[in-house]
């Protein structure tokens, strides 16, 4: 198995779709590059949900709904299980990069609002595959901005760390979480039990690259140049045990999303 990163990632050229919010943001984006990594490209009128305010949503009728009636066999079937769920709250993606897997959610769910949190700037004391220079993290934010922009105002940008953007949400606010951000045991285990809480019951915490294992970072030439150690199922497992939880898999060969109901 590997994992490919291009070690060049293209050029883009910005969509002209972009509505006016983003635009703004747009404006201030090489300023944010610059600024301190607690500042957030979320609005200040934030909309944290408390368990109160969900009255408005449909109840799950847990006795009716079976997390997976039929196995996924994808993790781009996920907005449809959010849909079969009615999921339709607010969710959080965690780990966006150049937004490819915020869009894939956002052209299917049906949901009103979802927070795409990711630093975009290189972090010092990491060696996981996605913490790439300062260049490369433009590259991916500008290309978020591209791959959201038709589906403004349901997609948000938090330019803040995954423990630093969790704090801005009350606990059972959110009808799902998406992590995939750090792939060490220390990481994934951090972001799980920062996330958790933040899940409503019945919602679904779930995150990407179920496996434990050596992958290999190739180049745009399909060339080795690293190798890193994942070690993000033994984290699930891990927190899963502890809370009796049982964990459900998409099922690729490899990098599966697991899911975990709430």
């Amino acid at each position: 198995m590997s994992l490919r990163f291009l070690s060049t990632p293209p050029r883009f050229r910005l969509s002209k779709r972009l509505s006016t919010p983003l635009i703004k943001q747009l404006s201030h984006f090489r300023a944010l590059l610059a600024a301190p990594s607690s500042l957030s490209m979320a609005p200040r009128d934030l909309p944290l949900m408390s368990r109160d305010e969900y009255a408005d949503y449909p109840e799950i009728d847990m006795s009716s709904h079976c997390l997976l009636t039929s196995p996924l066999a994808t993790r781009q079937e996920i907005p449809l299980l959010l849909n079969s769920r009615k999921l339709f709250g607010a969710g959080v993606e965690v780990g966006v990069q150049r937004g490819d897997y915020s869009k894939c959610i956002l052209e299917t769910w049906r949901g009103h609002k979802l927070y795409l949190v990711d630093l975009w700037r290189p972090m010092d004391d990491s060696l996981d595959p996605a913490n790439v220079s300062l260049s490369q993290n433009r590259d991916n934010l500008a290309a978020t901005f591209d791959a959201i922009a038709p589906f403004d105002p349901r997609a948000v940008i938090i330019r803040e760390d995954s423990v630093g953007a969790a704090r801005l949400f009350m606990d059972a606010s959110l009808d799902f979480v998406y992590i995939d951000a750090g792939h060490t045991h220390h990481d994934a285990s951090i972001d799980i039990h920062t996330w958790a809480t933040k899940v409503r019951p019945g919602g679904l915490l779930m995150g990407h690259d179920y496996m434990s294992g050596e992958v290999s970072v190739l180049n745009h030439l399909g060339q080795e140049v690293s190798r890193f150690h994942i070690d993000v199922k033994t984290a699930v497992d891990d927190w899963a045990k502890r809370h009796s939880k049982q964990v459900h898999t998409t099922h690729e060969e490899t990098f599966k999303t697991w899911i975990i109901e709430m």
